[in-house]
This record gives structure tokens, C-alpha cells and sequence, in this order.
């Protein structure tokens, strides 16, 4: 990445050199039939310039620039660069208070305005059109200050919107500014830069571009008092380039924009849709449209589209400029793959310094980039995008923008998106209200070309697209959508929804009776006619949910489904089906709708541990469980404690799970909670040593009390530390209830509770979408109709033949148990680490899992002496909701992992050329690629077919379990790893002594003989990527394990080696499944091609 100049001096802002030849007055800006000559701006610049230093300004300083539009504007901003100084924007239209703020927060040393601005009067003024101010300028030299400044330095603050209502001072380098100006030089070029529209508020960034980038290559501005003024022009005009937001620059265009001559229409700010680039051009087509994205942290804009091609979706935001990079990344700040959505994390010369005054924030939002070098940072935006097959980016909505409305998280964008859809519709907006309190419903706001009945069609339409608590309550059908001043939709302007029904029809049959009451109770409306619609009556699709719930209740069996397409009582009354008291439909093949409470059928991972308890699932698998500690707030009280775990249980359906004599589950309701699995210890007397014994103490005990049998099945213990330290929370939960994926809901819910606890109000946590029990009847009824048949040739070649004995024998689970296993840990070094999770993957294009899947199966080939397919059982998180059609998994806490083997193809190979990262490391990590792609649903249908389906697992059962069992975690963020307060977070596991690990049985069999279970954790000094390596001492000696593991670490290092190989990475036959290519063709093509380059 190019670095801009560290020191930029004077001229950097001087404006003799665009002056034009002897004789020709070169105008650089225009304002209401004035002009201004780029001589005299520069001189007018210099001796205001000169004036702001004796005032204090210089670098590091701040001039608060509060001047109505026009050329002494342009003036100001001009000589404040020129000062050193970096110019803050205080528009007079805004109100005083908020002024103030922006004020007394960036603490300028005076501010440049005028005598008609009769706010901000207790700071520092130069008023340019005083008589004083005016001779004081007259009579200073022309030549300005001379000021050295460093490219660090600020050249502006701009102020945004905080979360808090609480504006914050984004504040922007002379480095990045000109490294932004460069691109527009650059990439845009002097022709688009000739004529440029300045019609943005300087309060916003856009106004960066419109100024400065035709300033830097001797173009003209034309000031204007906002875009809508150029409707008012009378005639033809002309303009190289005019900016805006695609919902004003929708009204320019409704307006009449057909008697300009426009050479670029850049458009940013807002998603850009396919309809308003066609009308663009149907308006202006010698236009060249251009959608731009960028945070105001990142200088203007960091990502570029140019819509030279025809379109039917929305446009994409594009590729990223000269300097910058960005990244599309889960929450572990992992790469994720094209297609996959993500938040976007910009980096480059062209981010903020970080946030005037704001050190927390700005450490927020501007992270350590684990991608570049040592010191970089990227900004986090918020934003949600995913990668495009032609390597553009697609924004989908805000992380922010992900709402909660009655408990369930919706992106506001996906819904517009679906709204803007129809094709009636011309522009759509959909907002959370809450009109009354605590109830947040979604409305639609719509403009069309034919009105008449849109607002229904809107809503049949998006019920047809998105789940049922997606579609919005109402659509309001606009004339126009309500703008801002700056251009930006009016959120607090869009009206409240009016519910107007007709005339009272009354109920005719008895079922028509018991609808209307439903509807009037659901609703919480007097009454209801047989033709009063749902949603006209404020019904949402949450409300929906309740109706159906009451209905079946009440012996009617109805569908959400039903009453978004039926939506009135007489519609509903004509398919709506009587039902047996507490029926709760059919799960195969449909939505699931089964709600949480009753008995629950035995999902795979449950057939799997029982199988190897001999069957049932007590005895030795009743303390099977996982733990975690957290550090919990200092003050912390008993009831507030009982209270929020309390709410946490009765939301989660499997930490009320109970073990049938029968062996099988069921789930109990929720009934008042006396708090006896919960246990409080003082250890306000104990030194560190006593307190960590205590823990592990308390970890033993909660273990050794779990029975799944009596419902027992999570442990809570509280050991506080006294005084103002924060406490340690144990909790121990069976593994039938939880596994790595709950934790995080559960500590999330924690959280999320303890917030409410603490300001008073009741605990309400999210609701979870698809029940543990729904779930696993679903993948039960696929087992029982055999619609995983098709599956049983691939697992079988997974399976099929022997594989080479590690040990001296099998394992045998009357010998090999948990009470001979012990482990041995490794760590990869920061910088390996950082390439496996980024580099490699990368190059090679494949996951990290593919990756150490692969330099697993090369350390296995290398350590048994001989090649061949190394067979794997492979864990992985089983939540793969497209296994069954309506799931939502992503707050359903329980014990979803599936277990699948792996045929982990391995040619054999000289050691040597594996640690020197040789070609056949890639053949692995390919072959390792295309055999994981090749696995319906991530493996799941191994587990139905295996433990569920009556005809085929036989035959499965048969073959002998793997030798080796594989678990890659994932990346993770702890807490500190010592016993002291500084560092520990409230309801974050803490590492170090406190932590303790998951416990089993010791007369429970091992599952394999070689454990495998590979960790990353983020420290200070980066990204470790961890493993224990777990075997029983009966069949193996730890000298063996050591040999393994140190095969493992030079496996790990050639793989490395070879992503940094110029010929690296490469297609594979899933890359161009449409041109059903095998491994040899590609290879043929892709040395045609490098013998051809």
C-alpha cells in the first residue's frame, strides 16, 4: 500500500500553480452570479490564513468555520488549511444546543463567521464582514503563513450521529485528505473534476470531494443552496459532475432534470436501486452514474462502482480505492468466503485519526488490523455486505440496523429490500415504531406508480419472501417519502400508521364467532367484523404467531401461513381445520412450529453418547458436561443473580430437559424456580491460592450433581471475592443441553438480562426461533421417511475398509476409559498462526478448517509411516438450518454437534517436501477441499442416517468408528488469564487458574483413540492457534503423541511455506461445477495459461 508524504508544507494548499496563462482569469468557484478567481482566492486565503495564527491556529488546533453558503465560505475552510489548522463545520441553520455541544467538545481557538450569526457568542470570533476584520485583511500580506506540517496532522472534524444522541468529531489527517484527493485525480480525472456542483452541507464529507478534488486539478465550483435548487434553473445548464443521495436525487429527477447536461451523477449515502439507475439514465443519458461508499472515518468514500453496464438489482457499493483495504469478516474477525455475509472493515491510509476527545470510542471502532502490518488499524462499520462472484461488494443492512421487535432480531434492510421489490413500488422505507409503549411493530412506507391496493399487494408479496416475524404491520402508501435538509429520509416525519376499517359485519357461524374473539384479544381492540383484516387492524407477524397459538387452544388448527394469506375472519373461517386438544401439527417436511414442551425425540449426537454409555443415558454418561467460568460484577446481589439465571432457564427449553426411565427426553414447562441449582460461596476470607481452589472445588461438586434423570442438568455456583471485586460464576451444564454455540447465547443472554436487572426493569430475553425439540423431531421424521437414502453410498466410502492401527491394537471400551486419558497442549507461533487464518486460506481458497484438516491428515501419513487416506471423525456444529425447510437456530441453546467421518485423502510424500511447503501440500488441501464440498449439509445426514433411519444405519453401524476425532472450535476472546480485576469483564469467561475444563465419567469409553481438539485464541501479541492432543495412556505412549504433535507444527509450517509460492492456490471442480472439469483439466488449463502469460 502507497504511504502519503509525511510532511506536507504550504503549498500543498496553495492555488499559483493552477493559474491559467497571462491574461485569462481562471474561475475557480461561482455563487448567485458571483465569481471568484483562483487568484484571488489564494490571496483572500493567505491573509486570512496569516490572521487565524495570530489568533492560535496552527497544527493540531481548530477553527470553527460557522459561515452562511457563498464564496467567503470557501474562503474560510481554504485559509484555515493554510494556517495548519483543521476546519470544523458549525452550520448556523443547526439549533444552538446542538452547536454548543459541537463547541465546547472540539474547543476551537476562534471560530470564522459573521455578524448575522448570532449563536456560538462565547468563543473567539473573526467576523469576515466586520470593518475592522475587513481593514485588517486589506492591509496583510498576500503570501499567507509560513506553517510545516506533518501529514498526521488534522485537516478537518466533522461531526456525526451518536448512538448516544451524542454527536462525536470524526476527525480526518492532511494524509488521508490528500491521499483521498489523489484517487480523485486519479480514478475520476479533470474532465469529471472540471465542473463540479458544490450542493452538499459542509457538514457532511461528500462536501469534501465537491470542494477540495476540483480545487487540486484547477476545476470550477459552483455553489449551490442544495440540490433541489437546480430545479428552479431556468434553461439549459451543464455540470461535470453533480453528488447526492439516491432519495433526493429521486425528486431532482421527478421534478425535471431534463434540460441539463451532466457528465457524472455520483450517487452515495443511500442503497442504490436498479430503478433509480434506469431512471438516471432515461433522464440524463449522457450520464455516467456512479454509486460510492464510505463511513465518514474513512475520508469521503472507500469503495467505487460505475454503472456501465445494464442492471436489474440493486447496485453494488463496489471496489475499494487507491490505499485502502477492506475486509469482509465474521465475528471472530475471520475472513468470510464470496456469498457469505459479513461486517466490512475498512483499512488504508484513508481512516480517521479516531473520534475528537473519544479515546473508548474510537478504540471501539478502530481495531487492530490482524491483516496488516504491525500498528495497522481497520474501522469497523457497522455495515453488512458480502462478496460478489465479480469481486464487488453487496451491502445487505447495518449490523445496528438488526432490531428487535417483540424479541426477534430483523434487519431493516433485508425488509426494505423485499419491500422495494414489488414492482409497483418506486421507493420504500420501513422503520421499528413504537407508538405505544413496549409495542415495536415494523411499517412500511411506500411510494408507487399505481397506489390503488398496494399496500396490500406489498404485504402478500413480502410474505411471500421473509419469515412471517419479518413482513411489517402495515405499509403506508406516500405521496412522497419526507426528506431531510441534507437529503436523507425524515425518519421522525414518516406518520403513524391509520387503522380505518368498514362498516361492522357481524359473525354467522360459531367458528367465525370464536375468530373474531381471537382477533379482538390478540389485538386488544373492542370488537371485530368477519371483514376486518388482521393487519389493517395493527396485526404484525408477530401477533400472528399469538393468534394461531390461541386458535389451537381453542380447538382450530391454523396456520401462520393461513392468516397471512386469508388475513380476514371470514377468509380464515372458510380453511381453517378443527384439532384435538393440544395438537400441534406435523413437522416432516413443513415448517416447524412444534412448540419447546413435552417429550423430545432423540436427535443423533444423543444416539451417538448413548451408544457409548451401552445404551442409555445414565450410568457413566450422567456427569457428561461442559463449563465455564465467567467473571460477574462486583456488588452483584443474591436475588438479582437468582432472578436472571431464573429468566435465562425458563427461556431455554433444554435447561428444563429431563432423562425418562424410558431413556427418553422430555422437556418440562416452566414453573416457579426456588433457586436450588443455584449454590452461594464466600470466599471474601481467601488468599489467590484458596480462591482458585474453591473454584475448582465448586466445579467438582456441580459435576458430581448433575443427574439428567431428575431434570438436573445445569449448576450454578457464586463464589464472591468481598468488597468491590468481581465475582466468579461457575457454571456447569450436561452436555445433552449445551455445547459451544449456547455458550455464547447463554452468555449473551446474560448480559443482555443483567442490564435490565440493574435499571430496574424484568428480565425479557430474545425469543428463540426454532424449539431444541422442534429440531430434533424433524430430523427424526427425515430418518423415519428415508430422505437421507441417497446419501448411504457417499458415507459409505467414507467409511468403508480398514484403516492402519495407531496402536497396538483397537480400541477397546472395556479398557480404553476417561480415567487413562491424559493430554498434551501446542501452540503455534503468532505469525504461523496469522497465516493459517488469513494468508493460506487466502491463497488456496479454502476455510480455515480445510487447512488444518489437511495439515492434520499430512502430520497422520507422516507419523504411521505410509500414505494413504487418513480417516477422521470430524465434529462441527450441526446447526445447519437448511437441512429443514423454516429452522432458525440462532438462539436455540442444547447439544447440536454432529459427528461425521472424513476420508482425508493423503498421497504419500517426502517429508521434506512437505515442510518446504511442495506442491503436494496443495494436492492435499485441494483434494481435502473438494471431498468436504461434496458432503450434503456439513455432514448432518451421516448422524440421521446412521442413529436415525431404520433401513440403512445398520448397515453403517457395522464399520469400525475412526481412529481419530477432529474438533476445530474456532476463534475465541477470553478474559485476562490471571486471578486480579484489572482486565476481567463482566459476564466474559475468564482463562488463567479460574478456568476449568469439561468433566466426564472415568468409566466412560473413549470414542477414539487419538483426540484432536484445535482452539484460537486472540492475546495481545495476536492470534494463537492452540491444540490438546487427548489419548488413553492404555493404547498409546505420550512419546508417540510428542511425535505427532511436532509433525503437526512442520505440517502447519508447510503449509504456510507453500501459500507463498507464486504458482499456490488454484481452481478445483467445485470452482467450475457448471464446466464439470476434473483435477487434471484444471491443471492442463492453468499451465496453458501461465505458458501463455
Amino acid at each position: 500500500m502507497t504511504r502519503a508524504s509525511p510532511v506536507c508544507r504550504k503549498h500543498s494548499w496553495s492555488c499559483s500553480r493552477r493559474r491559467s496563462r497571462p491574461g485569462v482569469t481562471r474561475r475557480f468557484s461561482l455563487y448567485e452570479g458571483e465569481v471568484l478567481s483562483y487568484r484571488e482566492l489564494d490571496a483572500r486565503a493567505n491573509r486570512l490564513a496569516g490572521l487565524l495564527v495570530g489568533r492560535g491556529a496552527g497544527p493540531e488546533h481548530f477553527v470553527g468555520v460557522a459561515l452562511p453558503r457563498g464564496l467567503d465560505l470557501i474562503v474560510a475552510l481554504l485559509a484555515v488549511l493554510k494556517s495548519g489548522a483543521a476546519y470544523v463545520p458549525l452550520d448556523p441553520e443547526y439549533p444552538a444546543e446542538r452547536l454548543v455541544h459541537m463547541v465546547t467538545d472540539a474547543a476551537p481557538v476562534v471560530v470564522v463567521t459573521s455578524t448575522d450569526v448570532r449563536t456560538l457568542r462565547t468563543v473567539p470570533r473573526v467576523e469576515l464582514d466586520d470593518e475592522a476584520t475587513r481593514a485588517t485583511l486589506v492591509a496583510a500580506p498576500a503570501t499567507g503563513p509560513d506553517v510545516k506540517m506533518s501529514a498526521s496532522h488534522p485537516a478537518y472534524v466533522i461531526y456525526t450521529s451518536g448512538s448516544t444522541g451524542r454527536p462525536k468529531g470524526v476527525v480526518i489527517s492532511h494524509g488521508s485528505l490528500a491521499n483521498f484527493l489523489a484517487w480523485a485525480r486519479e480514478d475520476l480525472g479533470a474532465e469529471r473534476l472540471r465542473h463540479v456542483v458544490l450542493s452538499t452541507s459542509l457538514s457532511f464529507d461528500v462536501s469534501v470531494v465537491e470542494l477540495f478534488a476540483p480545487l487540486s486539478c484547477g476545476g470550477t465550483v459552483e455553489i449551490v443552496r442544495n440540490l433541489l435548487a437546480l430545479v428552479d434553473r431556468p434553461g439549459r445548464w451543464s455540470a461535470s459532475l453533480v453528488s447526492g443521495v439516491p432519495s433526493a436525487f429521486a425528486q431532482l429527477l421527478e421534478a425535471g432534470l431534463d434540460r441539463a447536461d451532466v457528465g457524472m451523477i455520483a450517487l452515495a449515502g443511500e442503497a442504490l436501486s436498479a430503478r433509480d439507475v434506469r431512471r438516471v439514465r432515461a433522464v440524463l443519458p449522457g450520464a455516467r452514474v456512479a454509486n460510492f461508499y464510505g463511513p465518514t472515518e474513512a475520508t469521503v468514500y472507500a469503495t467505487a462502482w460505475y454503472g456501465d453496464t445494464p442492471m436489474d438489482a440493486a447496485a453494488p457499493m463496489g471496489r475499494p480505492l487507491r490505499n485502502t483495504c477492506v475486509y469482509v469478516l465474521d465475528d471472530g474477525l475471520r475472513v468470510v468466503p464470496v456469498g457469505v455475509v459479513g461486517e466490512l472493515y475498512v483499512a488504508g491510509v484513508g481512516l480517521a485519526r479516531g473520534y475528537l476527545g473519544r479515546v473508548g470510542l474510537t478504540a471501539e471502532r478502530f481495531v487492530a488490523c490482524p491483516f496488516g502490518a504491525r500498528g495497522e488499524r481497520m474501522y469497523r462499520t457497522g455495515d453488512l455486505v458480502r462478496w460478489r462472484v465479480d469481486g464487488t461488494l453487496e451491502f445487505v443492512g447495518r449490523a445496528d440496523d438488526q432490531v428487535k421487535v417483540r424479541g426477534f432480531r430483523v434487519e431493516l434492510g433485508e425488509v426494505e429490500g423485499a419491500v422495494a421489490a414489488h414492482p409497483d413500488v418506486v421507493r420504500a422505507v420501513v422503520v421499528v415504531r413504537e407508538d405505544r409503549p413496549g409495542d415495536h411493530r415494523l411499517v412500511a412506507y411506500v411510494t408507487g406508480v399505481d397506489t390503488g391496493g398496494l399496500s396490500s399487494a406489498v404485504m402478500r408479496a413480502v410474505a411471500e419472501r421473509l419469515p412471517a416475524y419479518m413482513v411489517p404491520s402495515a405499509v403506508v402508501v406516500l405521496d412522497e417519502i419526507p426528506l431531510t435538509p441534507n437529503g436523507k429520509v425524515d425518519r421522525a416525519g414518516l406518520p403513524v400508521p391509520v387503522v380505518s376499517v368498514a362498516g361492522f359485519c357481524a359473525p354467522s357461524s360459531p367458528r367465525e364467532e370464536v375468530l373474531c374473539g381471537l382477533f379482538a384479544e390478540v389485538l386488544g381492540v373492542e370488537r371485530v367484523g368477519v371483514d376486518d383484516g388482521f393487519f389493517d387492524l395493527g396485526g404484525d407477524s408477530i401477533l400472528s404467531i399469538q393468534l394461531v397459538a390461541r386458535a389451537r387452544r381453542a380447538g382450530l388448527e391454523l396456520s401462520v401461513r393461513d392468516v397471512f394469506e386469508g388475513r380476514t375472519v371470514r377468509a380464515l373461517a372458510a380453511v381453517v381445520r378443527g384439532s384435538d386438544a393440544g395438537a400441534v401439527g406435523v413437522v416432516g417436511g413443513a415448517e416447524i412450529v412444534l412448540p419447546g414442551v413435552g417429550e423430545v425425540e432423540r436427535w443423533p449426537v444423543v444416539e451417538w453418547l448413548a451408544e457409548r454409555g451401552g445404551g442409555s443415558l445414565g450410568g457413566v454418561v450422567r456427569g457428561f458436561n461442559q463449563s465455564v467460568v465467567l467473571a460477574v460484577p462486583a456488588g452483584l446481589v443474591w436475588e438479582e443473580l437468582r432472578v436472571l439465571l431464573g429468566a435465562v432457564r425458563d427461556r431455554h427449553e433444554a435447561w428444563r430437559l429431563r432423562v425418562l426411565d424410558s431413556g427418553a427426553l422430555c422437556v418440562d414447562g416452566v414453573v416457579p424456580d426456588d433457586g436450588s441449582w443455584i449454590v452461594r460461596c464466600d470466599l471474601s476470607g481467601m488468599g489467590v491460592d484458596g480462591q482458585v481452589d474453591a473454584v475448582r472445588a465448586a466445579a467438582v461438586e456441580a459435576r458430581a450433581w448433575l443427574d439428567p434423570s431428575v431434570g438436573r442438568v445445569v449448576r450454578a455456583v457464586w463464589l464472591e471475592r468481598g468488597g468491590d471485586r468481581s465475582g466468579v460464576l461457575v457454571l456447569v451444564a450436561h452436555h445433552l443441553v449445551v455445547d459451544g454455540v449456547s455458550w455464547r447465547v447463554v452468555l449473551g443472554d446474560l448480559a443482555e438480562g443483567w442490564a435490565q436487572v440493574r435499571s430496574g426493569g424484568r428480565v425479557e430475553l430474545g425469543v428463540v426461533g426454532t424449539s431444541l425439540r422442534g429440531w430434533a423431531a424433524a430430523l427424526a421424521e427425515q430418518g423415519r421417511r428415508g430422505e437421507r437414502a441417497g446419501e448411504v453410498e457417499l458415507w459409505s466410502r467414507m467409511v468403508r475398509g480398514a484403516d492402519v492401527l495407531v496402536g497396538s491394537r483397537a480400541v477397546d471400551g472395556a479398557v480404553d476409559v476417561f480415567g487413562g486419558v491424559v493430554s498434551v497442549d501446542s501452540r503455534a507461533s503468532v505469525s504461523v498462526s496469522r497465516a493459517l487464518l488469513t494468508e493460506v486460506p487466502s491463497v488456496l481458497g479454502v476455510g480455515v478448517q480445510e487447512v488444518l484438516l489437511a495439515a492434520f491428515g499430512l502430520a497422520v501419513a507422516r507419523w504411521r509411516g505410509r500414505g494413504g487416506p487418513v480417516v477422521v471423525d470430524v465434529e462441527g456444529h450441526g446447526r445447519n438450518e437448511d437441512a429443514v425447510r423454516g429452522a432458525d437456530l440462532s438462539r436455540t441453546v442444547g447439544w447440536f454437534t454432529s459427528v461425521y467421518p472424513v476420508r482425508v485423502p493423503v498421497e504419500s510424500a517426502s517429508w521434506d517436501e512437505v515442510r518446504a511447503g511442495g506442491p503436494v501440500v496443495g494436492r492435499v488441501v485441494r483434494e481435502v477441499k473438494e471431498t468436504l464440498r461434496s458432503l450434503p449439509d456439513q455432514g448432518l445426514g451421516y448422524g440421521i442416517l446412521r442413529y436415525l433411519d431404520p433401513e440403512h444405519g445398520p448397515a453403517l453401524a457395522r464399520h469400525a468408528t475412526p481412529q481419530f476425532g477432529f474438533n476445530y472450535l474456532g476463534r475465541f476472546t477470553t478474559g485476562t488469564d490471571d486471578t486480579g480485576d484489572e482486565g476481567m469483564t463482566d459476564w466474559v469467561p475468564v482463562s488463567g487458574p479460574f478456568a476449568v475444563g469439561a468433566g466426564q465419567d472415568p468409566e466412560l469409553p473413549v470414542a477414539h483413540a487419538v483426540e484432536f481438539n484445535a482452539i484460537t485464541l486472540d492475546t495481545p501479541e495476536g492470534p494463537r492457534l492452540g491444540v490438546t492432543w487427548s489419548w488413553p495412556t492404555t493404547l498409546l505412549p505420550e512419546s508417540r503423541i510428542r511425535e505427532l504433535a511436532r509433525y503437526w507444527d512442520e505440517a502447519l509450517e508447510g503449509l504456510v511455506e507453500h501459500a507463498r509460492h507464486p504458482e499456490a492456490g488454484g481452481l478445483t471442480p467445485s470452482d467450475v461445477g457448471l464446466a464439470e472439469l476434473s483435477f487434471a483439466e484444471i491443471e492442463l488449463l492453468e499451465d496453458d495459461w501461465r505458458t501463455q502469460g
